[in-house]
């Protein structure tokens, strides 16, 4: 795999996950894992004119490669020989110059009323994490800044050091206005409000999730295997950053949740693993209204989390963990087999910077699994019938992915008529393995 690809992730387009007619509501976190022709053609040219000493061009179409210009993520300007530049990262914006001797960013995280000791002492240790940029106090704001010398400042580092400072900043804000009283937030105005009609219905549905698990786990628990606990806890975690995506301290929860369920450092049992996501779900389930609109909001973003994955990877977890999905069908025990389905899924659209035919398959498996919801917030489109799968529905779209990528992957389809459609749990297992077998080409 070329070092391009390995880092950044190879060619892909950048079809819409909506259609026209349902509402324009984005579920998920922003993945540039993947880049269109035209970007990944400008990053071939930053690093050339870099080696070439231009600088200021190869920054030029640096800028250019990072933007998306669906969501007007970037924004630079050149002045002489100085470019400015804007980036969109959540809650949070970066702004910055470079010039041939320097490149400096910085992004102002929150505003101190008055500063503590354990205030002061939580970004220091941070600082200590980090590995290009610093958390610096300008009379009573926060930022975090990030320099270099032009000399030192490649395409590739830059890449770095920009998306560390994104991320970590759009994180840290909520979190400290959170811990500390004396702390406010600051410079967030770019960010848009979500309608409280959708507030409303992803605060009502993220409390029934997590009753629903909650109450399937605590009633009659000799009757439920630990596995199936596991399935259905993860699944809940990535299936509410996906469906929900919630910021600040839920989401943080949802990230320690599972964070410390993977660490095999702990000595913690299963059991004990599964106690400490329960709590978590409860101490969510405890934060009010208020608590919760505060960290329901819309926001644009240059860097994603994931990175770019093979589609190898994406079939052994489904050749893998599939066959629990066919023991649990085979057991009666759908609400499991829909569990264990939703953690693939939801997985791979947390961790994984899938090919876009992959990703715009598994978003639609979301909704086909959470089609009450989707309802609730306004979609029409009847893919499911009284319980069941509909054929032709489900048909048309599934088509549509296919004609979305066909002149970039003319061999990636999925013949919808060969898949089973008789129960919602029968069909999601059938449309998995069809995914497995995609054949992909690995660079």
């Amino acid at each position: 795999m070329s070092f391009l690809k390995k880092i950044f992730g190879g060619i892909s387009s950048g079809a819409s996950t909506f259609d026209n007619d349902e509402p324009n509501i984005k579920f998920g976190r922003y993945s540039d894992a993947f880049k269109n022709e035209a970007q990944v053609n400008k990053w071939r040219s930053a690093d050339n004119l870099f080696k070439e000493k231009k600088y200021i061009e190869s920054y030029n179409d640096f800028f250019h490669y990072l933007r998306d210009d669906v969501c007007n993520n970037v924004i630079h300007s050149i002045d002489g020989d100085v470019i400015n530049f804007e980036i969109l990262q959540g809650s949070k914006k970066v702004l910055g110059k470079a010039s041939a001797e320097k490149v400096e960013a910085e992004v102002k995280v929150v505003k101190c009323n008055k500063l503590g000791v354990a205030f002061m002492r939580k970004l220091m240790e941070k600082n200590y994490s980090l590995r290009y940029g610093r958390f610096a106090l300008y009379g009573d704001t926060v930022y975090m800044k990030f320099t270099t010398t032009t000399l030192d400042g490649s395409p590739e580092k830059l890449y770095y050091a920009l998306k560390e400072i994104a991320i970590q900043s759009d994180k840290q804000d909520d979190l400290l206005v959170e811990e500390f009283s004396a702390i406010e937030p600051i410079d967030t105005g770019h960010i848009n409000q979500l309608s409280n009609e959708e507030l409303n219905t992803k605060i009502t549905w993220l409390r029934k999730y997590i009753d629903e698990a909650i109450d399937f786990i605590e009633k009659n628990p000799q009757n439920k295997d630990e596995g199936d606990k596991a399935y259905l806890l993860l699944s809940l975690i990535f299936k509410l950053d996906y469906l929900i995506t919630p910021e600040g301290k839920v989401m943080d929860l949802l990230e320690k949740a599972q964070s410390n369920y993977y660490n095999k450092k702990d000595n913690k049992n299963l059991q004990e693993k599964i106690a400490d996501m329960i709590t978590a779900f409860k101490e969510i389930r405890t934060y009010s209204d208020e608590q919760l609109k505060n960290e329901l909001y819309d926001t644009t973003a240059t860097f994603g989390l994931g990175s770019p994955t093979g589609h190898n990877v994406i079939a052994d977890m489904i050749e893998n963990i599939g066959k629990n999905i066919k023991n649990a069908i085979d057991a009666n025990k759908n609400f499991e087999a829909r569990s264990i389905e939703e953690y693939i899924v939801s997985y791979g659209l947390f961790f994984y910077g899938m090919l876009k035919p992959t990703r715009r398959h598994y978003e639609f498996i979301m909704k086909l699994l959470n089609y009450d919801y989707y309802k609730a917030l306004g979609f029409k489109r009847n893919y499911i019938d009284n319980g069941s799968p509909n054929k032709s529905e489900i048909s048309r779209k599934i088509d549509a992915i296919n004609n979305d990528f066909k002149a970039e992957y003319p061999n990636i389809k999925i013949d919808a008529s060969r898949l089973k459609y008789g129960s919602l749990e029968k069909f999601v297992y059938s449309y998995l393995k069809a995914i497995q077998k995609l054949p992909y080409i690995e660079a």
